[in-house]
């Protein structure tokens, strides 16, 4: 009985690692179905490159105390021709937080990012990064936010 249940659990594994070898493999190969689009999103973003430039990418705090909330204001300007879309700004921490005083920003106009930082539970030197994403031909920008918590 034994020696049936174990042969019965060693097909059903060796099956198993068939069918998931099989699927990784038709994955990378490109087959198998695509994610489908998000509705009323055209499959492809059609929006028209622009270009932008910010003042300055990295604010360094210097020492800090613990529990202080830090602020930065990142200032960028479409310096190009076609309105400029910001579609994300992502923190890598969720100690930091954001504000994007507008999402377009017509030709020749800035916008501002600040980011806010909680320093509460933190000690040492911290480098938080923030990515911003737009219609730009770089496409993606990153921000940073650098502070060494003294924990006091």
């Amino acid at each position: 009985m034994k020696n049936r249940i174990y042969t019965i659990v060693c097909v059903a594994v060796i099956i198993g690692a068939i069918v998931w070898i099989a699927a990784s493999f038709v994955q990378r190969r490109g087959g198998g179905a695509s994610p489908a689009p998000i509705a009323g999103m055209p499959e492809r973003d059609t929006t028209p490159l622009t270009s932008m430039e910010f003042r300055e990418r990295v604010v360094d705090f210097g020492r800090v105390s613990a529990d202080t909330l830090l602020c930065a204001t990142f200032v960028a300007r479409n310096t190009g021709a076609k309105p400029l879309v910001i579609y994300y700004v992502n923190p890598d921490c969720s100690c930091t937080g954001y504000t994007l005083s507008k999402p377009v920003v017509q030709p020749g106009d800035t916008l501002s990012i600040v980011l806010k930082l909680d320093t509460r539970h933190k000690s040492g030197l911290h480098r938080l990064y923030t990515i911003v994403r737009a219609n730009t031909e770089d496409q993606l920008y990153r921000l940073m936010l650098k502070a060494e918590v003294d924990p006091s």
